[in-house]
Formats: structure tokens, C-alpha cells, sequence
């Protein structure tokens, strides 16, 4: 293998690589955003049931 080919096939491997870290980078924030969604649906919750705790 010569050297051209040598650092073509580093540059695709890295270009993959980087490919891979922005999926995860994508699906870290989709994760979060998930959180997120759950953490303001348990305050919702919490919000309700000291709500009603207090009506009774």
C-alpha cells in the first residue's frame, strides 16, 4: 500500500468515526430531551397530588 492510499483509508476511517460520534451526539440529545419530557410530567404529577392533598 502506498502512501496515498494509505492516508485515504485513514481519512475515510476517521470520517466514519465522526459520523458515528454525531449519531450519538443526535441521540444523546433526543435521550435528554426524553428526560426531560418525563422529569416535567413527574412535577405535573407531583404538582396534582399535593394539590389534591390539600383539597382534602
Amino acid at each position: 500500500m502506498d502512501m496515498q492510499s494509505a492516508f485515504q483509508r485513514i481519512r475515510r476511517a476517521l470520517e466514519d468515526f465522526n459520523v458515528e460520534i454525531e449519531r450519538a451526539r443526535a441521540e444523546q440529545a433526543i435521550s435528554q430531551n426524553q428526560i426531560a419530557s418525563v422529569e416535567y410530567e413527574l412535577d405535573q404529577m407531583k404538582k396534582l397530588i399535593a394539590e389534591s392533598a390539600l383539597a382534602e
